[in-house]
């Protein structure tokens, strides 16, 4: 797989590789559940944000993975908050949890949910893990306690969050016509105004041929008249 999804193996993508798919039996997989490994954003390999973040509406639960030893980025949070706007559901896990002690992991986790509740005002789920020893128990505890729950009820919860999306793409084509409509009735209302300023012109210069014309066919029927006498 480095032959294809790394950049050393393949740098810029010279091979055009737009999706890798691993098959693996596993039980948490058996439910037909996808896991999809998106491109992060913010590294180097900046040529696949843009494909990141146009997949996203099609997921129904994004795993934002944070770098315990980096916090809470801006990057992290454009990611969140596009997850919820696409209509989808967000959890956080803090990678690396087995480099602090316990009451920092709870520390790293209020300070993580104060920070998505003030920036974004939304609470997801936000958990420390780590695969590595003992810690691993931190992991399986997400998975069981959050994720499998999630699992369990994928059917319905895909119908809710399909509804979201389906609101979210019906409030923004409100949106936009009410934008289309907006914009029709000022270019109607200047195109009014221009052609009312128009029609005004032109009949102040009828008026002014008119009283030339008035004019001058009062002086030629006086020289007319004068011929005859």
């Amino acid at each position: 797989m480095p032959e294809f999804a790394t950049e050393q193996k393949n740098p810029g993508n010279k091979k055009h590789v737009t999706r890798i798919f691993v098959k693996l039996p596993s039980d948490r997989l058996a439910e037909g559940v996808t896991f999809v490994d998106t491109l992060g954003l913010g590294s180097l390999a900046v040529a696949g944000e843009e494909e990141t973040i146009a997949y996203l509406p099609r997921c129904d639960l994004g795993i934002v993975l944070i770098d315990a030893s980096a916090g809470l980025t801006q990057d992290d949070l454009v990611v969140v908050q596009a997850l919820y706007q696409a209509g989808a559901s967000a959890m956080i896990l803090i990678s690396k949890a087995d480099l602090f002690s316990a009451a920092d992991r709870e520390q790293m986790i209020a300070y993580v949910k104060a920070n998505l509740r003030s920036e974004l005002r939304v609470e997801p789920p936000v958990h420390a893990v780590s695969v590595f020893g003992a810690h691993a128990a931190l992991y399986g505890r997400w998975f069981e306690t959050e994720l499998r729950p999630f699992l369990a009820e994928h059917h319905q919860l895909a119908i809710i969050s399909q509804k979201r999306k389906v609101g979210a793409l019906r409030e923004a084509v409100i949106a936009a016509l009410e934008r289309r409509l907006q914009v029709g009735s000022e270019v109607v209302s200047e195109n009014s105004t221009t052609l009312l300023e128009k029609a005004t012109e032109a009949l102040r210069n009828g008026d002014r041929i008119l009283e030339r014309a008035q004019s001058e066919s009062f002086f030629l029927t006086r020289k007319i008249a004068k011929m005859l006498t």
